[in-house]
C-alpha cells in the first residue's frame, strides 16, 4: 500500500518547526512565523517590519497572541502583530548557538529559558501585566538549547535542556500562588 498525500507547504530555508499541542504546527525563521492547522492551512501569519531577527516564539493555546524573543527583549503580540508589551530580557543573544526558547502558557505566564555563559535561566513573566517578572530560577546548565514540554493535564511543565552532544537535563515546574515550584528530574520532564 502507497502512503496517500493529505496535505502538503512550502517552508523558507532555514526554519523550525514546532508541533504545539491543541494549536497546531508553529512553522518560524528569524524573519516570519506560521501556525497551520493540522491540515497545513493558515491559522495565523506574521513577519515583523522591524530589525531584529525573531530567535524564540510562543504561541497561546487559543491563538490569540504570540511572544517573540529577540536579542535584547521578549515582546507580546496580539494574533495581528500589535505589541500588547515589550521588557529588556537582560542578556545580548544572537541568532547562533545557545538559542533561547519560551512557552506562551494558556494561564497568562510566558515561560522563558534565556542561555548565559554566566548560567542558564528560567525566567516566568506575566503575560497579562506587562510582562512583569513572577519568578527567575538559575539552571545546572551553560549555554544550553531547551525545548519546552507541555504536560497532557497541562498542570506542569517540563523543560529539556541539550547541552552537549550527550547530556540532557530535564526539569518539570508547576506555579503556585505565582512561583515556581519543582526542579530537575534526571532524564524525564
Amino acid at each position: 500500500m502507497r502512503p496517500l498525500l493529505i496535505a502538503e507547504t512550502v517552508m523558507t530555508p532555514s526554519t523550525f518547526v514546532e508541533w504545539l499541542t491543541g494549536t497546531g504546527l508553529l512553522v518560524w525563521s528569524h524573519r516570519s512565523l506560521r501556525v497551520l492547522h493540522s491540515d497545513l492551512t493558515v491559522a495565523l501569519a506574521w513577519e515583523p517590519s522591524d530589525a531584529d531577527p525573531i530567535l524564540a516564539v510562543g504561541v497561546a493555546p487559543e491563538r490569540s497572541r504570540f511572544a517573540l524573543v529577540g536579542p535584547r527583549q521578549v515582546q507580546v503580540r496580539s494574533a495581528d502583530g500589535r505589541v500588547r508589551w515589550a521588557v529588556e530580557h537582560g542578556r545580548v543573544l544572537s541568532t547562533g548557538w545557545p538559542r533561547p526558547s519560551c512557552h506562551l502558557a494558556g494561564d497568562d505566564l510566558l515561560w522563558l529559558f534565556v542561555p548565559d555563559a554566566a548560567g542558564d535561566q528560567l525566567v516566568v513573566l506575566d503575560a497579562s501585566s506587562g510582562g512583569a517578572e513572577v519568578d527567575r530560577r538559575p539552571l545546572q546548565t551553560v549555554e544550553g538549547s531547551a525545548t519546552f514540554i507541555l504536560d497532557a493535564n497541562r498542570q506542569h511543565v517540563g523543560l529539556h535542556i541539550a547541552v552537549g552532544p550527550e547530556t540532557c537535563l530535564s526539569y518539570r515546574w508547576t506555579t503556585a500562588d505565582r512561583r515556581l515550584l519543582g526542579g530537575c528530574s534526571p532524564g524525564r520532564p
